[in-house]
């Protein structure tokens, strides 16, 4: 693995916002007010982000544009307070989120389209580990995600839907009921017997942030494995492949992501 390859690429290729969220990660630099304009082009006036569908604010994106707030270490502000708030405003009854109706109109990726339990499942999980990141493990007046997850899952501890709501909630479930907790052991199982070395790196990377967020430390088998599989899927060129289906212009995020995970787990 050559890791200076890796910053090399990103602060070749990446615009200003990914290069400073490089920089924070790596190197602790503070971003500037021009990094900060640059993302709130992307909140509307009701405190939610637009990224993958541009035309209207929406759950999935508020998580992704959150990240790189949590990248750049901005824990407190408007910006944050809002997306966060936004976040918080749109948890159901039963403790979990779905998309917006909204974004139907504007053809979204199917693992964005709403009603769908396949959708409701992972983006939960994906908005309870980011709260938790931002501090809203137990907002005052929200329902429990991890009643909604449960309620979700199978006997061998797999969520419904795709393979990464169950390591998406391990964050969530590490909180609540806690990782002695036999819904966290069967997940990290589920994981552990599905895992494939196929995977791309910006799919391992996601997976690896999800397990130190969850509290698995470096010599646990699966993130041994993982780690072992990221530093082997790095390209010639420094970078990491995104996810299966996105496009190529996403391998500076899968670069980002997978040093994030690295240098979490001090290896960088």
């Amino acid at each position: 693995m050559n890791l200076e390859k890796s910053f090399k690429y990103v602060i070749k290729h990446g615009n200003l916002i990914e290069k400073a969220r490089l920089e924070a990660i790596i190197w602790g630099n503070e971003p500037n007010t021009e990094v900060l304009e640059q993302i709130t082009q992307f909140q509307r006036a009701d405190g939610g982000f637009a990224y993958w569908v541009k035309e209207v604010s929406n759950i999935t994106d508020t998580c992704y544009i959150l990240e790189w707030l949590d990248d750049l270490k901005v824990y407190r502000n408007p910006i944050v307070n809002s997306a966060c708030q936004f976040l918080l405003d749109r948890q159901l009854s039963d403790g979990g989120w779905d998309e917006f109706e909204a974004v139907v109109d504007f053809k979204p990726p199917i693992w964005m389209i709403p009603g769908k339990i396949e959708t409701r499942v992972w983006l939960t999980g994906y908005c309870a580990h980011v709260l938790i990141r931002f501090g809203y493990a137990e907002a005052e007046g929200t329902s429990c995600p991890t009643d909604f997850l449960m309620s979700n899952c199978d006997n061998s501890g797999r969520l419904k839907g795709y393979l990464r709501a169950t390591w998406l909630a391990l964050p969530m479930f590490a909180f609540y009921p806690g990782k002695n907790s036999e819904v966290f052991n069967k997940a990290v199982k589920v994981i552990i017997d599905n895992f494939s070395d196929d995977w791309k790196g910006g799919y391992l990377a996601w997976l690896l942030n999800c397990l130190k967020d969850a509290g698995l430390g470096v010599h646990h088998s699966l993130v041994s494995q993982v780690i072992f599989e990221l530093k082997r899927k790095q390209n010639m060129d420094g970078s990491w492949d995104p996810e299966e289906d996105e496009s190529e212009n996403q391998k500076i995020n899968a670069t980002i992501s997978a040093l994030r995970a690295l240098k979490k787990y001090n290896l960088i």
